[in-house]
């Protein structure tokens, strides 16, 4: 009640006061239907990256929860840079079950699967307060009962990649970005890289790669958002 009176919730689509997402503009609220291939951005069932797609240390396959669409941005983008605990917890109890659960797509991955926070460079998260990305891992963690583990360190302060247009920027922006701390807590292992937002997947396959000269047997991507 007291966070309530010091940060009043105003919905982030249409500013009204109340609550941070209002029935009104939940309505714009649209999951992700079709599932594409990480890599050829075509069509594919259940995200599963294309067997002319595959690449040696590359991503398993992606999927994310709702379409990043007007208000879809105005969420991440809210959840992102102003410290909105609160925001992703009401949000959270906004989108229906069944959009979170994707079980089609989990029940591909396997049964032991081990989530893994996109991670923020030590820097920029000492200056955000968070990882919006391991709060929202913390999320499917309790609702799916998968472990996290904290096995990516991020040593490159990059540019943020909203900043960049061109994919090949966004790719050798985010080159060399991540180390594995221990390879021992990855082999063998089949990896969900959770973040906030997949538009290109520049990060989650460079992080992919990271993973897979380590050991890792599989890596797939979950994210709140996709779209471009």
């Amino acid at each position: 009640m007291l966070l309530d009176i010091l940060f009043p919730r105003f919905c982030i689509g249409c500013r009204k006061f109340g609550q941070s997402l209002c029935p009104k503009c939940r309505k714009f609220l649209k999951p992700i239907i079709q599932t594409i291939c990480p890599y050829c951005f075509k069509t594919s069932p259940k995200g599963k990256t294309h067997i002319r797609c595959e690449q040696k240390y590359g991503l398993d396959g992606a999927t994310a929860v709702i379409l990043y669409n007007n208000i879809g941005k105005k969420i991440v983008k809210h959840i992102k840079y102003n410290l909105a605990y609160s925001v992703f917890e009401e949000l959270s109890q906004k989108i229906p079950e069944h959009w979170w659960q994707t079980e089609e797509y989990l029940s591909e991955i396997g049964k032991d699967i081990f989530l893994q926070p996109i991670p923020l460079h030590p820097r920029r998260e000492k200056k955000r307060g968070f990882n919006q990305s391991l709060i929202i891992a913390r999320f499917l963690s309790n609702k799916l009962s998968f472990p996290i583990i904290d096995v990516l360190d991020r040593v490159k302060d990059t540019c943020p990649q909203a900043r960049l247009s061109r994919r090949s920027e966004r790719v050798l922006n985010i080159q060399n970005a991540f180390i594995v701390k221990n390879n021992a807590f990855v082999l063998n292992k089949t990896i969900l890289l959770v973040d906030d937002l997949f538009t290109s997947g520049s990060t989650a396959k460079e992080a992919a790669k990271v993973l897979k000269k380590n050991g890792a047997e599989k890596v797939f991507l979950y994210t709140l958002a996709h779209g471009s």
